[in-house]
């Protein structure tokens, strides 16, 4: 099944036509909006927007009728269906009254799943691999730029064989690439995590969250404020009058006017300035007026504008076909990366709240699961030993690095134990660790020395991961999700080990990415199946986001945790246990713990 629209938003855009095909080389293309007369459309309630009468426009059906006809296909679990991106037109079709059920396919997902690197799964690409054909694209049939024109403009008799072609070849290469999966051991994967969460990932997008419009501008307002107050104390520290907007005017002012060394030539880039700001009192000041401006530029003033008016939500995209590593991601807006290690970035989900007064927001969150998952793959007796116990892991290996009593060990040393314990999950060395310190990179060799001394299987775990990387030209997570690393074929020395720690940063992550994504399909069935009474709205790398009725929340949260630690239970026995954090309250920042 494929959808030809008037646009990708789902909760403004148009259905134009409908095609189906059920097996190779036959399909059919039921036109719902496409132009025609005045007539005509009157006939069917629709607005003349043709560039000339359609003599085929007479012979649509009302995409109402149609939808009603649909339906009960539609909704038959027992009726596979397989599609390019279904997520779209399973949304499409919800807005038009159809829920889709029973998803059996997708040839954008297989694509990926066969090469998480690449970021080519459009459709036509794929068919001229597999099948040599040669297709006309979407741009062939609309035109571009400001000359493009909807596809309901284009006439019935020049869409039937566009449409038709893009259901055809689903059918087509679907088997090709199915097979390839197979071959790859990516069946399960496929089949188990990635299709069925089309489904999750669509209620998600339709359910959407609400937000705050007064707390957005408050805050906004008090950035401004800080903004201005900020500007004026660097003309009092230095005498200039700036657009602190301006990169060039700040680099004439930090590198001309002050006579600061020049880390890269002119830029004044944030690591750059990182490594700046003790050096002069007006480094800090720019940090901190870009981290606010940048703040407000991204959320605060735009996230009002994505509302959308029939919901009162915001409907964030969640991409499964775009990281490398498996993690979902998100777009417009992305609610992923609001950044909540500081107090300006976390006051931004103060706005997301619940849909009504007797609601709250419930947060469910893996507690350090890719250190966890780092004690579970090199079985590290330390590390396991740890999470066993209950202990704090960060201040454990600061004991075991630094030989002290646990009691006995300072702040700086649990942070910096946490600096390496996540820092050897992205595969940092010295270099990087002297600067996220402020270390020598000698004390910060010392350092990770002695953190393989105390846990020489973390260090052999790093050592596999690598020849066998080397000897196979991919990685695999626990759950068998594959990665190319292409990397390793480069002559540059650089890019061969950065592909180094991409193959040891897929295997934990992309592992902590498969066990949320379970956790997510469980859920989505217990709510489903009405034994958890909630609406899962966020997924945000290793957190869950609810809207909960007041009077549920202990219960969805007990349920909620149970699902989430026992994930990955149906696949494997995990020596770790895996531990969630559960926080509910009148918005996504002020919750308590439950």
């Amino acid at each position: 099944i494929d959808l030809e629209t008037n646009g990708l938003d789902p909760f403004v855009d148009d259905i134009v036509g409908v095609s189906l095909s059920v097996e190779p080389g036959k399909a059919i293309y039921i036109p719902v909006k496409h132009g025609a007369s005045k007539k005509q459309f009157d006939m069917f309630g629709m607005d003349d927007s043709s560039d000339g009468e359609d003599p085929d426009a007479s012979r649509q059906i009302e995409s109402g009728k149609v939808i009603d006809m649909l339906r009960p296909l539609l909704q038959d679990e027992g009726v596979g269906k397989t599609g390019h991106n279904l997520k779209f037109d399973s949304l499409m079709l919800r807005k038009a009254g159809a829920i889709v059920r029973g998803i059996d396919g997708d040839t954008m997902i297989a694509a990926y799943l066969l090469d998480p690197s690449s970021r080519r799964y459009a459709l036509k690409p794929l068919a001229s691999e597999i099948l040599g054909a040669g297709l006309k694209t979407y741009e062939d049939m609309v035109g571009k730029g400001k000359d493009q024109k909807k596809f309901s403009q284009v006439k019935i008799a020049d869409a039937v064989d566009y449409a038709c072609a893009d259901v055809d070849v689903v059918l087509k290469i679907e088997p090709e690439l199915t097979g390839k999966l197979e071959a790859d051991g990516l069946t399960r994967v496929y089949k188990e995590i990635e299709i069925p969460l089309i489904e999750v990932l669509t209620q998600m997008e339709w359910n959407g969250i609400k937000v705050d419009n007064v707390a957005l501008k408050m805050t906004s307002d008090k950035f401004i404020v800080e903004e201005n107050r900020i500007r004026d104390t660097l003309k009092d520290v230095t005498g200039a009058d700036i657009n602190m907007n301006s990169p060039k005017q700040v680099a004439d002012l930090l590198f001309n006017k002050i006579g600061l060394r020049k880390v890269r030539k002119d830029s004044t880039d944030i690591m750059v300035l990182e490594e700046l700001e003790d050096e002069h009192p007006a480094v800090p000041l720019i940090i901190r007026y870009r981290h606010l401006n940048k703040l407000r530029g991204t959320y605060l003033d735009a996230l009002p504008a994505l509302i959308n008016p029939s919901t009162g939500r915001i409907h964030t995209s969640y991409n499964q076909t775009l990281t490398a590593t498996g993690r979902l991601s998100s777009s417009d807006p992305n609610l992923q990366n609001i950044p909540i290690r500081t107090a300006d970035g976390s006051e931004i989900r103060r706005a997301f709240i619940p849909g009504s007064d007797d609601e709250l927001l419930l947060s469910a969150d893996y507690s350090q699961i890719e250190v966890r998952l780092l004690a579970e793959l090199s079985g590290d007796p330390i590390l396991l030993e740890a999470f066993e116990k209950g202990e704090d892991i960060h201040t454990r290996t600061a004991a075991e690095v630094f030989e002290a009593p646990i009691s006995e060990v300072t702040p700086d040393q649990r942070r910096y134990a946490k600096t390496i314990n996540f820092g050897l999950i992205y595969g940092m060395r010295e270099f990087k660790l002297s600067q996220q310190l402020g270390i020598t990179r000698k004390e910060a060799a010392e350092f990770i020395e002695n953190y393989f001394k105390r846990y020489p299987n973390v260090k052999n775990f790093i050592e596999m991961t690598k020849e066998k990387v080397l000897k196979d030209g991919f990685t695999t997570t626990l759950f068998g999700r594959r990665r190319k690393i292409d990397e390793l074929l480069s002559n540059n020395k650089m890019q061969r080990e950065s592909g180094l720690r991409a193959a040891f940063n897929t295997r934990i992550q992309g592992t902590a990415a498969d066990i949320m994504k379970i956790a997510m399909l469980k859920v989505h069935g217990m709510i489903e199946k009405g034994e958890m009474k909630a609406k899962l709205l966020l997924q945000v790398h290793d957190e869950l986001v609810f809207e909960v009725k007041k009077s549920d929340v202990e219960e969805t949260a007990a349920k909620v945790k149970k699902v989430m630690t026992g994930a990955a239970n149906d696949w494997f026995p995990m020596k770790v246990t895996l531990d969630v954090d559960a926080k509910a309250g009148p918005n996504w920042l002020d919750m308590e713990k439950v």
